[in-house]
């Protein structure tokens, strides 16, 4: 998402929608709706791992989304707390 992100920036043709596309995802099959946080892939894994590594990359695709004018605060809020509170 963050690729596309930067794609978008210079107006490459497509990225827009590309973008749109993995912020549905994270939102929805990545999310962990029980626990918290994201899955590192889509359908998880039967002992799905979470590592802060992953989390990482839902806030830099949020925050670039967000600098770039996509609406992702809300992931970005909920990555960034989840971050403050579980990963410290």
């Amino acid at each position: 998402t963050y690729s596309y992100v930067l794609g978008a920036i210079d107006g490459h043709s497509g990225a827009a929608d590309i973008v749109e596309h993995g912020l549905r995802h994270l939102r929805h099959q990545l999310h962990d709706y029980t626990n918290g946080g994201w899955f590192p892939a889509s359908p998880p894994p039967s002992a799905p791992r979470k590592t802060a590594y992953d989390h990482a990359f839902v806030i830099l695709a949020a925050a670039s989304a967000l600098c770039a004018g996509f609406a992702s605060a809300d992931l970005l809020d909920e990555a960034l707390g989840l971050a403050e509170t579980v990963m410290i």
